[in-house]
């Protein structure tokens, strides 16, 4: 930013020189387009990678996001502690990956990386006070939950989001807990989806289809 001419928020500052900024901070999907958002960020991190010395400075927001692991962010990030150090950039990323810390993912490097977080209190059970602080350490959580009770979804979903999340994050199977009538919704479902996939689409054969599904999902 100082070389830019812009304000720096901040009280002072020790930086060396920077050749290269790197950014990936946002992806536009869109159907026009033959790429994932998440393929255009791989791309983008290919580039960097590539192109950086050890007087770049990478800026990454989110990256993994919807891949619903924190492997891959983990393994960007060894990687870059295992460069030539003509070639190791400094990078600067933020994740909600807090998993990284509780499952101690990235191991040996851990004691390697100067860790961050923005201040929030909990107030109450579905209270959150944002304080706009930075402090030192890692996250406790990624505070999804409390965000979607905040949005106002029913707390019986919310509560079954945790019980899931809490599982997928200390990689074990979530169970299924579901309501007898959603599970027979779910096989009627799968049912139908078996018979599509099996039916040769005629005129004659999507009639066909449409009234055996009908008499499927009435008996039900």
């Amino acid at each position: 930013m100082s070389h830019l001419g812009s304000y720096v928020p901040a009280k002072e500052c020790t930086l060396h020189p920077i050749d290269h900024i790197f950014t990936s901070l946002f992806n536009r999907e869109s159907v026009s387009m033959a790429q994932s958002g998440f393929c255009q960020s791989l791309q983008r991190i290919a580039l960097f990678l590539d192109e950086c010395t050890n007087k770049s400075i990478i800026f990454l927001d989110e990256f993994g996001k919807g891949t619903n692991i924190a492997g891959l962010f983990c393994g960007l990030i060894i990687y870059i502690f295992n460069m030539n150090r003509e070639k190791q950039p400094k990078i600067v990323a933020s994740t909600h990956f807090y998993e990284i810390f509780r499952n101690n993912l990235l191991g040996k490097y851990t004691n390697r990386v100067n860790w961050l977080n923005m201040q929030v209190k909990e107030k109450e059970k579905s209270s959150l006070d944002f304080t706009f602080k930075v402090q030192k350490g890692s996250a406790e959580s990624s505070w999804g939950a409390h965000c979607a009770l905040m949005a106002g979804l029913p707390e019986e979903i919310v509560e079954r989001a945790k019980e899931i999340t809490l599982d997928l994050t200390n990689f074990k199977v979530p169970k299924m807990t579901l309501p007898e009538k959603d599970l027979r919704r779910i096989s009627i479902y799968n049912s139908v989806a078996k018979k599509l996939i099996e039916t040769e689409i005629t005129p004659e054969s999507v009639g066909e289809f449409c009234l055996w599904v009908s008499s499927v999902t009435k008996n039900s």
